[in-house]
């Protein structure tokens, strides 16, 4: 499944985003046996942060998201 992260907030310590190379948003898969097991909105937000953070590098604030496509 793909999710859009958007206006993600990023702790950048005062750079900013461009020094960063940090994205407002970006899509992330996630793994179908992921949302069979935990598929409740605190668990997709969880695993969407830790995703986020593993991707760039940088810790955040928030982000909202929507899902954009569910794999068949």
């Amino acid at each position: 499944m793909k999710v859009r992260c958007f206006n993600i907030d990023w702790d950048t310590d005062g750079e900013s985003l461009e020094d960063c190379g940090l994205p407002t948003e970006c899509v992330l898969e996630l793994d179908t046996e992921f949302l069979e097991m935990h598929g409740g909105e605190d668990d997709i937000a969880d695993e969407l942060a830790d995703k986020l953070s593993d991707q760039y590098g940088f810790c955040h604030y928030g982000f909202e998201y929507e899902i954009v496509k569910e794999q068949a």
